[in-house]
């Protein structure tokens, strides 16, 4: 019989890990608490002034991220764990205002890949009569 370690994930209240946000001056992406315990199970850390690039796929609205590049990680907050980069580039890249975003370890090419979350269905009303 083998054990296998059960690892405690802390999960987003709101159902995303990381949120992109444009703004007057760029735009905003900030990787929640939640997505910042994501990220550390899989031995994936950014600290405060580390720098990483950012890369994006405009078929699928996908955003991945790399230590060591030209974008400033910063963390807004010693209250709670949140990190954020500002990417007016990206901001260019991303035809929406705000986009939320899952996370996936998968590809080996990046430690970090933002998948976004596609609006849940809204139920289409057929009047009666």
């Amino acid at each position: 019989m083998g054990f296998e370690k059960i690892e405690s994930t802390r999960s987003s209240s709101k159902g995303y890990s990381a949120r992109f946000k444009k703004t007057k001056t760029g735009g905003v992406l900030r990787i929640s608490s939640a997505g910042v315990a994501e990220m550390a199970i899989k031995h994936v850390t950014y600290n405060k002034d580390d720098t990483v690039d950012m890369f994006y796929d405009s078929d699928t609205e996908m955003v991945a991220i790399t230590k060591g590049g030209s974008l400033r990680v910063t963390s807004p907050s010693t209250k709670n764990k949140t990190l954020v980069i500002n990417s007016k580039a990206l901001a260019d890249k991303i035809p929406h205002e705000v986009v939320e975003y899952s996370m996936d370890f998968s590809n080996s090419d990046f430690e970090v890949v933002l998948v976004p979350i596609k609006p849940k269905d809204v139920p289409i009303e057929i009047p009666f009569g």
